[in-house]
């Protein structure tokens, strides 16, 4: 592929992200103020954790057009596992934390129960 075909398919995909991050919001007519504001603080956290994202899609589109051999493509395929399974590692780690210190009462030993 060439590179002005490598291009029109970047600026297409951001321009449809760009729309669709801004046409989720249209679901707050549906959602109440609370509902909304929830949805807000998780969609932030989303666009956070794409903050290394343009990062590790440089370093894979650089391994992936290095590797010429069979051998380096079975790397490559070796990083690629390796990576997503670190972090699904790292995703279900926070999200056990998170459950943990959200809420300790009802996780914990010392469940409190309603009178």
């Amino acid at each position: 592929m060439s590179m002005l075909r490598h291009g029109s398919w970047m600026v297409l995909s951001t321009t449809l992200a760009g729309c669709f991050m801004f046409g989720v919001h249209g679901i707050g007519v549906f959602l109440g103020a609370a509902s909304y504001g929830l949805f807000l603080a998780l969609l932030n956290l989303v666009n956070f954790s794409t903050i290394l994202s343009p990062g590790i899609q440089t370093v894979f589109a650089y391994e992936t057009a290095d590797a010429k051999t069979e051998q380096d493509r079975q790397v490559l395929a070796g990083n690629v596992v390796g990576g997503n399974l670190g972090f699904l590692t790292l995703l279900l780690g926070a999200g056990v934390l998170n459950s943990f210190l959200v809420f300790p009462a009802e996780l914990g030993p010392g469940r409190v129960e309603d009178a």
